[in-house]
């Protein structure tokens, strides 16, 4: 009765190895262009973020000059400004290293 067991689990795996052949195929063509699909986005968060600490570098030269001139709560409000945008900044940067990490994974199956 085992040997019987043994038999039948050796066809099931045959069959499955030979259902699984396709699938990693079409899986590997999928992962190519997974790859590039991902370059583009990889692309647009950098430059989102950049546009967004080049935003936060303006606000805080504006911030600077109010605390210059003595206008500590105008420059006060300006740093406040700057935080959300750090936010922002940190999710695109987030996002960008996810990215990397997932086309480095679709390199490393080629």
């Amino acid at each position: 009765m085992a040997k019987k067991r043994k038999d039948r689990n050796e066809c099931a795996d045959s069959a499955a190895s030979a259902a699984v052949e396709p699938m990693l195929n079409c899986a590997t063509r999928a992962a190519k262009r997974s790859r590039g699909e991902l370059e583009p986005a990889l692309s647009i968060a950098i430059r989102l973020a950049r546009a967004e600490v080049e935003e936060c570098a303006l606000i805080l030269k504006h911030a600077e000059s109010f605390a210059d001139g003595g206008r500590f709560k105008a420059a006060n409000e300006r740093v406040l400004d700057v935080e959300p945008k750090l936010y922002e900044v940190q999710h695109l940067l987030n996002a960008a290293t996810l990215l990397n990490r997932r086309m480095k994974e679709l390199a490393d199956r080629d």
